[in-house]
């Protein structure tokens, strides 16, 4: 059974990001290109476990308007068109064909989420546990509204070795949606994944890239711990404690960089109320709600220390 259907991809597919965002102007117009709104009607009494419920009106109803997402409703139609098992990976259980799919013309498909797996682990592992129980030996695309924490790779890391190459991860943000460029990158993906020569090569990427991370650490813990040179860092710069902390922790440059990112566009929206030790907070703990409430409280003590030291000087 697995050698036969080694080459038909599996695509499990999350509503969120792919289907529909949350991404309304303030016009209530969408945001994106190719984006619709339209009014979903939910009923109390087929509304799933998994997710909070609304306000309900005295007829149990409660209406929500959704940017559909018509790009990704056409590539998921064309997947099944090649003949790709497309199956829901959705929090929206037994009813997410009712108000999604019927809706966006789309087939019935089977939901393998499974909502215990959320309690004991995490949302990501609800996800990807039943996949790779479910497919051993099957390449199998993922989309979700929300990163794993291993990211592209998470699938993989829960299966087989020989299966991690033909696994792979797409995650789409609650505030956006799959663009075109997206969908034409998993596109070429699954296509990969239909053939012998596909798989050799995604198994020597995958091998690839392992290499270059290996290299990465090696270097930045090189540098930053015996304060050798390596290409990614500037030459010359005196390692900081969060470069310290970096490499004591295992992080990857990349991992640094998106964190770095996420940083300048907090300290922007916050301004003065981050202050220098959020990166350290956001490396060493991976929560970013954490480390802006941590630095929004130092920022909040240090206020009131030096308004107290205001008042004792005019008291003086």
């Amino acid at each position: 059974m697995v050698s036969g259907s080694r080459y038909r991809p599996v695509v499990a597919i999350e509503v969120s990001g792919l289907l529909t965002s949350h991404a309304n102007g303030p016009d209530g117009n969408p945001l994106f290109p190719n984006n619709v709104v339209a009014e979903v009607e939910f009923s109390e009494q087929r509304w799933p476990r998994t997710l909070v419920e609304p306000e309900w009106d005295e007829r149990g109803r409660s209406i929500k308007a959704y940017c559909f997402n018509r790009p990704g409703v056409e590539w998921v139609k064309a997947m099944v068109a090649r003949g790709y098992e497309v199956v829901w990976s959705s929090v929206w259980l037994e009813h997410v064909d009712t108000y999604f799919g019927a809706r966006l013309g789309l087939p019935r498909f089977e939901n393998v989420y499974d909502p215990s797996m959320a309690a004991m682990t995490s949302d990501a592992d609800a996800h990807i546990a039943p996949l790779a129980r479910r497919y051993p030996g099957r390449p199998i695309l993922l989309t979700l509204d929300d990163p794993a924490p291993e990211g592209g790779g998470a699938l993989g890391l829960a299966r087989h070795p020989r299966d991690r190459s033909i696994s792979m991860v797409t995650a789409f943000p609650w505030f956006a949606t799959a663009m075109p460029e997206d969908l034409a990158e998993m596109t070429q993906w699954l296509e990969m994944t239909t053939t012998l020569e596909g798989q050799r090569e995604l198994a020597r990427l995958r091998q690839h890239h392992k290499r270059r991370g290996r290299d990465h650490m090696r270097a930045m813990r090189a540098r930053v711990l015996h304060g050798e040179e390596h290409p990614w860092m500037d030459v010359g710069r005196r390692p900081t404690e969060e470069d310290r902390l970096a490499a004591s922790s295992g992080l990857s440059a990349d991992q640094i960089v998106t964190y770095n990112v996420i940083t300048e566009v907090l300290r922007q929206g916050l301004g003065g109320r981050i202050d220098e030790w959020f990166v350290i907070d956001l490396l060493r703990n991976r929560d970013i709600i954490g480390a802006v409430k941590r630095s929004v409280d130092r920022a909040k003590k240090s206020a009131v220390e030096r308004s107290d030291d205001d008042q004792q000087s005019s008291d003086d």
